[in-house]
């Protein structure tokens, strides 16, 4: 008799990926979820994956599986949950069941960080793919080069973004936990996740406690350059390799220059006594760092720097992960999943520093669970610094928070009107959208930075975009 598991929570990135991957192993798989939309809707039908759009316990009742996963946007009061409770059902989460069915006879290779993890786990999946080691993966957004978030492994390594938000509503440790890591990426340590972490130094600790998972014979990588990410690095484990441009670090980036496109960067890396020039098709300091785990992670798999060259010249950016969607020559419009001051900041320079030239046109959605808070308030201002020109969407969900603890947008835009930045605030999907679109011109850069979808506006901005300059198609 096949296995058979349902998911509760099924139309989130993660779990969706699971899903395709418990089917890739044979076993019946169903789920649940409140509305579940495209693409997720569209990759669920097309492998056969029957879900319901909404929770109720008949689904369990009419699925009847063997092993229910309880996905961690799913909290107690859920009528699912509560019938897996009230019958003494089998269940588990998400992290837990990835370790069992897809890591425990594999080599871990976890990427972790604040920023980063999606784009430095997709540029490792994919030197590693076209290398021929066939790795497992599983990576947090929809990837550049590969179908499928989700995979299993052919080969001995499993490559997996390592995330510090919670596993689910009866288990509070970060996923990353139950990963099991052999070689663990830490590529940045900031606050994030305020519903879940009281300060940074809860966030700092659970990082320190995951090193201590990693075996002898395995190794942490690590941005040298990051004080957080310093504080908490033991070499008593393992073997540690830092990375960054100090030139204290093991690894040491030099010389990082704009390549021979405007999306290109150039750099130069010190490692083992040997200079390795690369080049990789992104943008920005942050991702010259991604790309260094990566290309670290490959030397020590003995993968060769031919090969390595070969992979990232191929690479395609992560869906939201800085990655153009527009097709005219006049206006570039950019999709980023920026909502981090720290995040907003580096896309927004590293635009500035690629088309120096151009007005940077920057809309932002403040959508996370720390972003629609105050915690960064401080800080927002100046992470607009290098945009010529802001939009900033309503807070999602803002009504949900009380009045003191939200981020409060006005005073962002004030403090910006005041620095010579022109900024408003838009309630209204169509005026934001209208006002972007009346004030492009050609040689503008357009930045679209939010968490999640930003209500459509990306896709239905660029289509505008390309039909107002669509003479330069």
């Amino acid at each position: 008799m096949v296995k058979s598991y349902y998911l509760i929570g099924i139309g989130g990135t993660g779990m969706a990926s699971l899903a395709l991957m418990l089917k890739q192993k044979g076993y019946e798989v169903t789920g649940s979820d409140k509305n579940v939309y495209p693409p997720v809707s569209d990759i669920l039908s097309d492998n056969n994956i029957k879900f319901y759009n909404s929770y109720n316990h008949q689904n369990l009742i009419d699925s009847s599986p063997n092993v229910i996963v309880i996905g961690n946007s799913v909290s107690r009061g859920n009528p699912e949950v509560e019938h897996i409770l009230n019958n003494n059902l089998t269940y588990t989460s998400m992290p837990e069941l990835i370790k069992t069915e897809f890591i425990h006879d594999r080599r871990s290779i976890v990427i972790t960080g604040t920023h980063g993890k999606t784009t430095t786990t997709s540029l490792t999946t994919q030197i590693f793919d076209d290398a021929g080691k066939k790795p497992g993966f599983m990576i947090g957004g929809q990837p550049g080069n590969f179908k499928e978030s989700g995979r299993i492994s052919e080969g001995d390594a499993f490559i997996i973004e390592g995330d510090e938000y919670d596993t689910c509503f009866y288990d509070k440790r970060s996923k990353f936990f139950h990963y099991a890591p052999f070689h663990l990426v830490i590529n940045n340590i900031e606050f994030d996740h305020g519903d879940i972490f009281m300060n940074l130094e809860e966030i700092i600790r659970s990082f320190s406690y995951l090193q201590r998972l990693v075996p002898q014979q395995g190794t942490i990588l690590a941005n040298g350059d990051d004080d957080n990410v310093r504080s908490i690095i033991n070499h008593d484990y393992c073997r540690v390799i830092t990375f960054g441009k100090n030139k204290d670090n093991d690894a040491v980036i030099k010389n990082i220059r704009k390549g021979g496109q405007s999306m290109e960067t150039q750099f130069t890396l010190s490692w083992e006594s040997k200079d390795y020039d690369f080049q990789i098709p992104l943008i920005g300091e942050f991702n010259v760092r991604n790309a260094v785990a990566a290309i670290l992670l490959a030397f020590l798999d003995n993968i060769s720097k031919e090969s390595i060259d070969q992979a990232l010249a191929k690479f395609i950016s992560p869906r939201k992960r800085l990655r153009r969607i527009t097709k005219n020559q006049s206006v570039i419009l950019f999709e980023d999943f920026a909502h981090h001051p720290t995040a907003i900041q580096s896309t927004l320079s590293a635009l500035k520093e690629s088309f120096p030239e151009s007005r940077i046109l920057a809309a932002y959605e403040p959508r996370s669970n720390t972003s629609i808070r105050n915690f960064h308030q401080e800080k927002m201002p100046e992470a607009f610094s290098n945009a010529d020109r802001v939009y900033i969407y309503r807070l999602h969900r803002g009504d949900t928070i009380n009045t003191n603890d939200r981020l409060d947008i006005n005073a962002i835009i004030e403090e910006l009107n005041n620095k010579d930045i022109p900024a408003n605030r838009f309630d209204q999907l169509s005026e934001i959208k209208q006002q972007i679109l009346d004030e492009t011109i050609p040689g503008d850069i357009v930045a679209i930075m939010s968490q999640g979808d930003f209500d459509g506006l990306a896709v239905s901005l660029s289509e505008s975009l390309d039909a107002k300059f669509q003479t330069d198609h």
